[in-house]
């Protein structure tokens, strides 16, 4: 895995978040993200890099209510960039969408390079490799043909079947067997050639900073957002910050 042209010095202040779960067909998540871009504007961090299900159940723009209020409020909050990564929730929400959104997209997996540290940053799910039905699943909403027709349905349909799928989602994760929906990091380090020094994800919804077993490879995994509380990491202390909004 070749290292990307995205590099900081040990100095700069870069936020990850992950796991947001936004309704954009409500405003329920306004009071969290107020509270964020206040952070933002106060700390002023070159960069936030959004690591999978920022949107929950992204379907398209033109979908959801309150797009344009998202992306008005992400691009008033410039010079600080911000990068996207599709995770589980959020897949069909492609690039030229993100770029309207104000965001830079990213592949899972990306690497980055902060100071001397070699970083890989994932959203997860693509390498819990023993859950089987949560990989076919993924591999089928990543066909063209099959993003081109949820992107065309009746509203009304679109979210008969979003109901069925978050429905069908929480029935297998509670019969999940426990240890298949945590992902294999050996994989994504294979797949990395071991030329890593952290892996910083989400997904699994747990505040954690370990290392990988067996390995000096550190391992931050970034928790997820809550009703009246929003959950950070900084890059540059290593330290995760949790506020009650």
């Amino acid at each position: 895995m070749k290292y990307s042209n995205i590099s900081f010095n040990q100095t700069d202040k870069v936020f990850l978040i992950s796991d947001l779960h936004f309704d954009l067909n409500q405003l329920n998540w306004e009071a969290n993200w107020r509270r964020f871009s206040s952070i933002i504007k106060k700390e002023q961090p070159c960069a936030i890099f959004v690591l999978g299900d920022f949107i929950d159940a992204w379907i398209s723009a033109n979908y959801h209510k309150f797009t344009a209020k998202l992306s008005d409020d992400i691009k008033s909050l410039s010079p600080t960039k911000f990068y996207f990564m599709q995770g589980n929730r959020d897949c069909l929400l492609n690039q030229p969408e993100c770029e309207t959104l104000g965001m830079h997209f990213l592949k899972d997996p990306t690497p980055i390079q902060f100071g001397e540290k070699r970083i890989i940053l994932t959203h997860g799910d693509l390498w819990c490799a023993n859950d089987k039905q949560h990989q076919q699943f993924r591999r089928l909403l990543s066909k063209p043909i099959i993003q081109r027709l949820a992107k065309s349905l009746p509203r009304r349909l679109i979210n008969h079947l979003t109901k069925q799928v978050k429905s069908i989602s929480s029935a297998h994760k509670k019969n999940l067997t426990p240890g298949l929906s945590e992902p294999n990091w050996q994989a994504l380090i294979q797949t990395a050639n071991q030329s890593c020094d952290m892996i910083i994800h989400g997904h699994t919804h747990k505040v954690e900073v370990t290392n990988i077993e067996g390995s000096s490879i550190e391992r931050i995994n970034l928790g997820h957002w809550q009703p009246n509380q929003i959950t950070y990491f900084c890059l540059q202390t290593k330290s995760h910050i949790s506020l009650v909004t």
